[in-house]
């Protein structure tokens, strides 16, 4: 084997995204990928190719083959959808939360090159986390990056779910628990639905909590009714992630008119936020606690939480959180006839 030729597991990887005719001899593709690798690794014409990798003409007119088949780009999604699976990706635009998938064409160099030494890979250095990012001054910048891999991350999850049915549910979970933020403010609820009911069908509630409540809350959010165990979050051992997860159940029971129990909820994962110091938690049940006291017509606690949650949100630089504060603090505003405050705010 030549220096910078595939290994045997690279190859394993990228022999079954190769197409052969259904006539004909077989080519020997392995020599031919080999050979790609090598023009553009060196950038030399492809008559400078080496003979060890065969005639140039045939190498070349395989490489044409496969870029107008779009080989290439199935390729390198399925190479980015094993290195999230594996938690080999770099560069750190879409670790979201803990669950890494960064979907670019430099996420498999980490892979590749990983797979190349006999040795353990060098730690690296936790790369930013994009979920934490949605939720301050960065956010409308991260929802564009994180929209541009929307196709990369659902390969990654795809994959990873794949893996799921195999018993290695661990990034299927860690993956769409870290993703459901960025699917609400897309308000991509029915993608988000259906994804954590897939993960969830290969895997099971007691292993997956927090996604089950997640889950539950965008079957809410969806327009559905579903009961909400707050007794179930108890098993979420990190209490500022069980308390994210309740506020989303929450804000789905106030979706659907079950304003009772969404309060109920809401209360619960104050206090936990509370508890915690969390800025953006207690931000975020305040607003809701406020829209809440709308419903009520409880003015003074529209006004006190409505302000203390905007005040917040502005703190982080969270445009989503604002304008939640919007809707309530202007009708409050109009209740009390001071409607250029009303207009202001709107």
């Amino acid at each position: 084997m030549a220096r910078g030729d595939l290994t045997d597991e690279q190859w394993a990887l990228v022999e079954p995204h190769l197409p052969i005719a259904a006539v004909g001899p077989v080519p020997d593709l392995r020599k031919h990928f080999n050979a790609v690798m090598w023009r553009f690794r060196t950038g030399s014409p492809w008559r400078d190719l080496p003979t060890e990798f065969g005639p140039w003409q045939s190498a070349y007119d395989r490489f044409r083959i496969w870029a107008t088949q779009g080989v290439f780009q199935s390729l390198m999604q399925a190479v980015i959808a094993e290195a999230a699976a594996r938690g080999q990706t770099d560069l750190g635009l879409v670790s979201v939360d803990s669950a890494t998938a960064r979907a670019h064409h430099h996420s498999c160099r980490t892979w590749w090159t990983e797979a190349r030494s006999c040795s353990p890979p060098p730690p690296r250095p936790q790369p930013p986390c994009a979920q934490s990012r949605l939720r301050c001054a960065g956010q409308r910048s991260w929802l564009t990056r994180l929209d541009a891999e929307a196709g990369n991350l659902r390969a990654a999850l795809d994959e990873a779910v794949r893996r799921a049915t195999t018993g290695q549910a661990d990034e299927a979970v860690r993956l769409a628990t870290a993703l459901s933020w960025w699917w609400l403010l897309r308000g991509r609820l029915t993608e988000a639905r259906r994804s954590l009911s897939t993960v969830l069908a290969a895997t099971s509630d007691t292993a997956a909590p927090e996604l089950a409540l997640l889950h539950a809350a965008f079957v809410l959010l969806t327009g559905d009714h579903i009961e909400v165990s707050a007794t179930a979050a108890e098993a979420v051992p990190d209490p500022v992630r069980r308390a994210r997860a309740l506020w989303l159940c929450a804000y789905g029971l106030f979706s659907v008119g079950e304003v009772t129990a969404g309060a109920k909820l809401n209360a619960r994962a104050l206090d936990l936020f509370r508890s915690a110091g969390e800025q953006w938690g207690t931000a975020a049940a305040l607003g809701l606690r406020a829209t809440l006291a709308l419903v009520r017509g409880d003015l003074d606690g529209l006004g006190r939480d409505g302000l203390r949650s905007a005040q917040l949100f502005g703190e982080l630089g969270d445009r989503w959180g604002q304008l939640q504060t919007v809707s309530p603090l202007a009708a409050l505003a109009e209740i009390k006839g001071e409607y250029g405050e009303a207009a202001r705010l709107q």
